[in-house]
């Protein structure tokens, strides 16, 4: 699945004009290393919009690498009002996620209790960060 995304993704983007390209894929992270193990943390989530349609791309790190992303059909309707909304399993329970995006981040909340405790977030921020990002700082 990885595979196909990657390959569709750069496909797309070299026969996109440079404006047009940051319209067509956008990556949100709130990724860190834990400066005690040395794991990944957080979530990323990407955006792609093919044609009409558009996608979210989320993957969760596991250890010092990514899980096999999981895809998603988003709403139009909602992307165009700032909205965006999916939901995933987490420990074979729905997560719904419910929030606002902007160029600059993701920012909204998952209803799910194991994963906000898990997690300790109440609110989750994902900043926009470069498709190419490869480092990531350290988890405050």
């Amino acid at each position: 699945m990885r595979r196909i995304i990657a390959v569709l993704a750069l496909n797309l983007l070299p026969g996109i004009p440079v404006a047009a390209a940051a319209e067509s894929l956008a990556v949100y992270s709130n990724v860190c290393i834990n400066e005690d193990s040395g794991d990944l943390n957080g979530i990323r989530i990407v955006i792609l919009r093919l044609g009409d349609a558009p996608y979210l791309v989320m993957q969760q790190p596991s250890g010092i690498s990514f899980e096999e992303a999981g895809l998603k059909k988003l709403s139009q309707a909602d992307l165009g009002k700032g909205k965006i909304n999916f939901s995933f399993e987490y420990q074979k329970t729905p997560a719904p996620f419910t929030g606002k995006i902007t160029e600059k981040a993701i920012v909204g909340t998952f209803d799910n209790k194991s994963l906000n405790k898990d997690y300790g977030w109440k609110t989750v921020e994902l900043r926009r960060v470069s498709p190419s990002q490869k480092t990531y700082g350290v988890c405050r």
